[in-house]
């Protein structure tokens, strides 16, 4: 089991390297960008598949499942948010690796996909914080 501390340093991570990317992104001149940001995503990709991991297996959506099972269907909802990032995250990291020198046609579509890839992610940080939220105001019944 993984302790509860791994996850929000695991969170902070993913935040600092999509802050990194995205200043990468909005300044992409010079060939050492390129670098840049094939390695920030595959470093991305790697936090995400742990944070994920982490929260998924054994983790605090598996605890919010058990604890609010009425929240289900937001939880598994979550999870799918997770599958499609990760998957995204991968297939940009494929992408450039296909070639080690991207066009600059296929450089500007590969960063138009990863900012689309950081507005994702972070309307998933968004909805997860509005589920835990909800499940803090969840009425489990009693005095009152």
């Amino acid at each position: 089991m993984i302790t509860t501390e791994s996850v929000p340093s695991k969170q902070k991570a993913v935040d600092e390297i999509v802050h990194a990317l995205d200043a990468t992104i909005c300044d992409p001149d010079g060939p050492e960008t390129r670098s840049c940001i094939k390695h920030g995503v595959e470093f991305l990709e790697d936090h995400l598949r742990r944070l994920y991991g982490m929260e998924e297996s054994g983790g605090l959506l598996d605890i919010l499942i058990r604890v609010h099972p009425e929240l289900a269907s937001e939880v598994h909802r979550l999870q799918a948010e997770h599958d499609a990032i990760r998957a995204e995250a991968h297939r940009l990291v494929l992408a450039l690796e296909d070639s080690n020198t991207p066009s600059d046609l296929s450089l500007q579509e590969i960063m138009r996909e990863l900012r689309q890839l950081i507005a994702g992610i972070l309307k998933h940080e968004h909805h997860e914080r509005a589920v835990l939220i909800d499940s803090t105001n969840v009425d489990l019944g009693g005095e009152g």
